[in-house]
């Protein structure tokens, strides 16, 4: 999809080949981008040693050199959950915000050591991560490396519309609003509301899967009750 319009109470979607069809209600499943920080080789290697979740990525790296990558206030956090995995955990400061006395404290409780300095690249040895670079040329060897990127929903189709992305309230990305149904304040057939199924990372999975049935059967209670 590639561009929607509202058109009376039609939608208009324009599909990537110029065609054009027409519906009384969208439903739109945005998905996301991992905004990443820009360091040389970090994309490369997303998803496979570069990972963001002790509880998706967190037992394939038991027991590894583990670095966590501090771009935001929850690295801390981050690098004391992989602890739990790991007796080998470094925390790179990089770009975060400054540690905290506690902060400090909490890490130096659980062995975990500080490395200052803005971090330049990662480092790949046979095809595995095999350490962090640091600006000033100090390479850390690591076996994995966490970073938390920015979930940024894909709305660039949706703005015709006036459904703009909106900052998550934890800080971690953009995602589309709606209820707890999944739907958007943009009126569709007879007033009805059109529906976004959004890219929102923090729903669980159970509670999105449910989401993504209710869905469906809303629309088709809907059109029930229009004819």
């Amino acid at each position: 999809m590639r561009a929607a319009a509202q058109v009376g109470d039609a939608f208009e979607v324009t599909l990537d080949d110029g065609a054009i069809m027409t519906a009384r209600r969208l439903l739109v499943a945005t998905g996301l981008v991992d905004e990443l920080p820009n360091i040389r080789g970090l994309r490369e290697r997303w998803g496979r040693d570069v990972l963001h979740c002790p509880y998706c990525h967190g037992w394939e790296v038991r027991d590894q050199a583990v670095g966590v990558l501090a771009t935001e206030p929850r690295a801390v956090h981050m690098a004391l959950l992989f602890r739990q995995l790991t007796s080998d955990v470094v925390l790179f400061t990089h770009t975060g915000p400054e540690l905290t006395d506690e902060e400090s404290e909490e890490l130096a409780a659980r062995d975990i050591r500080i490395i200052a300095g803005v971090v330049e690249s990662i480092e790949v040895e046979d095809d595995r991560l095999s350490g962090v670079r640091l600006q000033d040329g100090t390479v850390v060897a690591r076996q994995a490396v966490v970073v938390t990127p920015r979930f940024v929903a894909r709305s660039e189709m949706l703005r015709s519309l006036g459904i703009k992305a909106t900052p998550h309230p934890m800080g971690i990305g953009d995602f589309i609003a709606t209820d707890a149904m999944g739907r958007t304040s943009v009126p569709g057939d007879q007033g009805w509301p059109s529906f976004i199924a959004t890219g929102d990372q923090l729903v669980q999975r159970r509670t999105e899967a449910g989401q993504r049935r209710q869905i469906p059967q809303l629309i088709e209670h809907q059109d029930v009750a229009r004819q």
